[in-house]
């Protein structure tokens, strides 16, 4: 019997399904992003819906990961400097997809079914009160990473809404 790293059981289960589609991701998937308030006190838990949608003339496959590990979110203050990560979650392996078809969307859940993501999941801690705003790069393809939230590649579009909020002292 042959042992499997994760990445190539990730692999087998796309090829096994038949939802590879070979269209990169940040070609084929938008992703728009809502904060579920417009103000929140420092400290707070901010929290975003993320919905992709294929806006290709194919099907895209959508690994089973956790949202941290679907889309690459960019905050940036009022001046426009990016707010860094300072920590974050690790998704887990994905053995399904969903296969979006050509104008289809898919709000992302968690596993208990909820729709609303923490900024927290991707290390964001925001406490300095001012002006924000959050983008997002769907990085739906490839194997996630060893550990951490997924980050698109430097230079990666940005293929999201520009969803803005404040944070009050």
């Amino acid at each position: 019997m042959a042992i499997i790293d994760g990445r190539w059981l990730w692999v087998l289960a796309f090829m096994a399904t038949g939802l590879v589609s070979g269209l990169p991701a940040q070609e084929g998937v938008t992703v728009r992003i809502e904060v579920d308030r417009g103000s929140y006190r420092a400290g707070d838990a901010i929290n975003v819906r993320l919905t992709l949608r294929n806006t290709s003339d194919r099907p895209v496959a959508v690994p089973s990961f956790a949202a941290p590990n679907l889309v690459s979110l960019n905050l940036r203050d009022a001046a426009g400097h990016e707010v860094k990560a300072l920590s974050g979650e690790a998704g887990s392996l994905a053995l399904s997809a969903t296969s979006l078809k050509p104008g289809q969307e898919l709000t992302l859940t968690s596993a208990e079914g909820k729709e609303w993501w923490n900024l927290r999941d991707w290390g964001f801690e925001l406490r300095v009160p001012g002006s924000y705003t959050v983008e997002g790069t769907p990085v739906v393809s490839g194997s996630r990473p060893k550990s951490g939230p997924r980050r698109a590649p430097e230079d990666a579009v940005v293929r999201s809404n520009r969803a803005s909020f404040q944070i009050e002292g």
